[in-house]
């Protein structure tokens, strides 16, 4: 299945040998699941008992809830843009630093959009198995966006 995906433009690139590899990995889920909303890259870029802390909250459920989890922000940001600003890798582990972008235009976990735009920073370490994310660490400036939006003190 990966081969044609791969043609489509669907799937990544690159398999994990090196820390580099390990980089444009990382970059190639930003920009493609996160920021381009090709959900099915999730089934290439995780393995079936993936799960992630977001903001010290543990998920589990495998790829299939990790995308439920990026539907409500691509929901509620349909304009959503991850840039990629530094990648480091040390064996299994590859940490993002990141900076994503968006106009509060759908609905925010039960609240109506603001239509204000939000600027969110965040930092995430990835635990690789193989060329397979298998464990995500993210802390990310989630009271800030509330902020920015309206929505928080």
């Amino acid at each position: 299945m990966k081969p044609l995906l791969l043609a489509l433009g669907l799937a990544l690139a690159t398999s994990c040998a090196s820390a580099n590899d390990r980089s444009e990995f990382v970059t190639d889920v930003y920009t493609q699941l996160w920021s381009g909303g090709k959900t099915e890259v999730a089934l290439e870029a995780y393995t079936g008992n993936f799960r992630w802390t977001e903001n010290l909250t543990t998920h589990d459920g495998g790829p299939s809830a990790y995308l439920e989890f990026i539907s409500v922000y691509r929901t509620a940001f349909p304009d959503l843009e991850f840039a990629v600003k530094d990648t480091f890798s040390s064996g299994d582990r590859t940490a993002v630093r990141w900076v994503a972008t968006g106009t509060n235009t759908g609905s925010l976990l039960g609240a109506k959009p603001t239509g204000k735009p939000a600027i969110v920073r965040g930092i995430t370490i990835y635990r690789m198995e193989g060329d397979l994310a298998a464990e995500e660490w993210t802390t990310w400036d989630e009271a800030g966006m509330m902020r920015q939006l309206g929505l928080g003190k």
